[in-house]
């Protein structure tokens, strides 16, 4: 190769990774600005929870006293949260599926005056896949609990500002399709902000939001790889169970070769045919970049290819990614298992256990520093119920 072909493309790829480097911290700092509001308002909130809570309950009612299931509760005559609680009990899905069928099949204000504008699946260890239904206002609500988290982590480690972020982002083979008029599933978790934080996380995250839409899981996992592997900045990964981020590491030694050639060359060679329109729109982020092929020819040297596990070569997941800061994802009950081995892949990284998010709605997040989660006061209304521990003594019952 002419020499001076060689050094005018090694310019390049420096510019274009000074540049990238720039877009990052201004896009992260744009965002811990958007977060900056919704954080006032939740600590402002924290000093009356009651007051705060009757306020998002009879917001919730006003809204929705003009629907078929805000008419059968009769929510224009609600002022106060026990008459609510006395018209409303708690209830399973399935008291709620009618009305998410009628929804699907098009039918208006059936629980909410908003327009549905997706039903995103959620498919629970108990029951087959629900389906939650989605508005703008749902949208918000979960801002108002994840903002102050983003906040917070932007606040105390300010190294995050540094870098890129990795987002959960499951393949649609794990969505199972039902007959709607309303459209299914948003794929990621950007889906959970709004048009202008989604604008910033497609500079932020490491891996395109498009990768969701690869049906085959080894594909899905070999280009979600190959971008991964192509960030050195990478800084924080955000996911839901540890299990996902050690069977997504699974398969590195075994596709090492062909994902440091793909990074050399700019090329995108999965195991397994994609659609080919896909293909080629993430081909367009997939640039060639000598110098990230050769950081990792190097590192692995001492291993050898092919050799990569997680019990033996401890750490050198932290090599790849010598930025990588926090990992936030489930810590307790079943995941606390995999807690275990996620550590042994990651020693020197900090684990953060995630609150409780899920896809009906966020209940609690972290704060750093605290211990436990907080209640997101200001997203949702939350009722509490006292559960007897296994000797049927209630006195030490977690709410």
């Amino acid at each position: 190769m002419n020499v001076g072909f060689y050094e005018s493309e090694r310019f390049l790829v420096i510019m274009r990774k000074r540049v990238r480097k720039i877009k990052l911290i201004f896009a992260n700092l744009f965002w811990m600005a958007l977060c900056f509001k919704r954080s006032c308002c939740f600590h402002t909130s924290t000093f009356n929870v009651e007051k705060a809570q009757r306020k998002v309950l009879l917001r919730i009612l006003r809204k929705n006293s003009d629907t078929a299931f805000g008419r059968e509760h009769k929510f224009s005559s609600i002022s106060k949260v026990i008459d609510f609680q006395s018209r409303v009990g708690v209830q399973t899905y399935d008291f709620y599926k009618g009305y998410i069928d009628s929804i699907a099949l098009g039918d208006k204000a059936v629980l909410t005056t908003e327009p549905v504008v997706l039903l995103e699946p959620s498919s629970g260890s108990t029951s087959s896949s629900k389906y939650i239904p989605y508005t703008l206002s749902l949208y918000e609500e979960f801002k108002k609990g994840l903002s102050p988290w983003i906040f917070d982590l932007f606040i105390k480690k300010r190294d995050l500002l540094l870098g890129s972020a990795y987002w959960s982002i499951s393949p649609t083979t794990r969505i199972n399709k039902v007959n709607s008029k309303i459209p299914v599933g948003f794929g990621n978790d950007a889906g959970y902000f709004g048009k202008t934080e989604r604008g910033l996380l497609d500079t932020i995250f490491a891996v395109p939001s498009r990768v969701s839409e690869i049906e085959d899981v080894e594909a899905f996992r070999y280009v979600t790889l190959r971008f991964l592997l192509s960030d050195k900045d990478l800084a924080f990964i955000s996911i839901w169970n540890p299990s996902f981020l050690i069977l997504l590491l699974e398969p590195l030694g075994k596709w090492l070769s062909l994902l440091i050639k793909d990074i050399e060359e700019g090329t995108l060679s999965p195991p397994s045919s994609i659609d080919l329109n896909l293909k080629l729109a993430l081909l367009k982020k997939c640039h060639r970049d000598k110098l990230r092929a050769k950081e990792l020819k190097d590192l692995f040297a001492s291993w050898g290819l092919g050799k990569i596990s997680f019990v033996d070569d401890k750490g050198i997941y932290e090599n790849i990614w010598p930025k990588l800061n926090l990992i936030s994802c489930w810590a307790d009950s079943h995941a606390g298992t995999q807690i275990k081995e996620l550590k042994m892949i990651f020693p020197n990284v900090e684990i953060q256990s995630k609150g409780l998010l899920a896809t009906e709605g966020i209940v609690s997040f972290p704060l750093m520093g605290e211990k436990g989660a907080v209640l997101s006061t200001l997203s949702h209304f939350y009722e509490f119920i006292e559960i007897n521990n296994e000797s049927g003594d209630s006195s030490n019952a977690t709410d």
